[in-house]
């Protein structure tokens, strides 16, 4: 039972004492579009190469908490815009604020064609039953 007990109490010093060991910072800041300054909601805001990263608020901002200091990689994307990597050196037990401007981007397909196998005489009937079933205001009142 005393071996349990040392045991124990070994393991959470080692747990709350990595904290010293790995010392680590916050990264926070507002994420918005280049040409408009609008805040950008819900980017992807990530550390390469960790777990960690969030998504940007609806005023664009963004907290990363326990960042690993020194050397790191943040990537920031959201889908219409392009992507961007920012390197930042973090310093131990720091707060870093930064501002990312995304760019717009167009993404441009082919040639769509839509065709149906369907006859004219059975469009009619679904679209007839369409109206009825979501239209038809006075089945709607009673």
């Amino acid at each position: 039972m005393r071996k349990f007990e040392l045991l124990t109490i070994a393991i959470l010093l080692i747990v709350f004492s990595a904290e010293k060991v790995y010392p680590q910072s916050k990264l926070c800041g507002h994420v918005f579009e280049t040409n408009t300054t609008k805040a950008l909601a819900n980017a992807n805001v990530f550390i390469s190469g960790t777990v960690k990263g969030t998504v940007t608020n609806k005023e664009g901002y963004f907290e990363i908490q326990g960042v690993p200091s020194g050397s790191q990689r943040i990537i920031i994307s959201l889908l219409g815009y392009e992507t961007v990597t920012k390197f930042l050196m973090l310093e131990q037990d720091s707060t870093y604020e930064v501002s990312i401007e995304l760019t717009p981007r167009i993404y441009s397909t082919g040639t769509v064609n839509i065709t149906s196998s369907k006859s004219s005489f059975e469009r009619q009937k679904d679209l007839k039953l369409f109206k009825e079933l979501f239209l038809d205001k006075s089945k709607k009142e009673k």
